[in-house]
């Protein structure tokens, strides 16, 4: 806020703010990592990954869980749809 900040705090170096990506998957094992082998080249850096899975049979879970680490997964035991 620029009526709380004196002219000096104007030119300190700002840490970028980290941008929450959420992802909804069903069955899209193909698209998600053409999607999330994007964002983890996406030079921005600061990025959380989210899936929400909604009860993948194409093996979605198990290859995030190995090619995609840093992904944070949420699991439903059925598909939830678009609630997930």
């Amino acid at each position: 806020n620029k009526l709380l900040c004196s002219k000096a705090c104007y030119n300190l170096p700002m840490p970028r703010p980290l941008v929450s990506v959420c992802i909804l998957s069903y069955n899209r094992k193909a698209d998600l990592v053409h999607t999330l082998e994007a964002l983890r080249n996406d030079p921005y850096g600061r990025l959380e990954l989210l899936v929400a899975d909604n009860a993948s049979q194409d093996g979605t879970p198990e290859l995030l869980a190995r090619d995609f680490p840093e992904v944070r997964l949420y699991t439903h035991p059925e598909n939830i749809g678009i609630d997930a």
